[in-house]
């Protein structure tokens, strides 16, 4: 299977509804590889509220635009860039400073079970 990014298929959830996110994403092989578009000012962090404030399902990507900031439940954070490949353990979240000049745009890999259960979670949660 291969196709242009910006040609899979556009996600509409939680993120896409609250946020000024775009998402685009497939299932393959038990993968879920999606591409995502954080707007300046984007904080995800109120959607793991419910979660425990943050997300509990590992991705691994390529950062190709802009730049975020990842915070971790032991208290730690770091700034990827584009240019950087990195792996988020289960336990971040992330934060795009709303002076950024660029969005931050990635593609990234997680499991497919895990990643629709959070989905669904934060979705149940939201309607709460």
């Amino acid at each position: 299977m291969h196709k242009p990014i910006y040609q899979m298929t556009p996600k509409h959830s939680h993120f896409t509804e609250n946020y000024d996110i775009k998402i685009w994403g497939e299932v393959h092989g038990g993968m879920v590889c999606s591409v995502h578009h954080f707007a300046p000012g984007t904080d995800i962090t109120p959607s793991f509220e419910a979660l425990g404030g943050f997300c509990p399902v590992p991705h691994w990507g390529y950062c190709f635009k802009g730049q975020a900031t990842m915070r971790y439940d032991d208290g730690s954070e770091e700034v990827i860039r584009a240019g950087d490949v990195f792996y988020f353990p289960k336990g971040h979240t992330m934060i795009v400073d709303k002076n950024d000049p660029v969005a931050c745009e990635f593609i990234q890999f997680s499991v497919a079970a895990d990643f629709g259960e959070t989905e669904d979670a934060i979705a149940k949660a939201a309607k709460k």
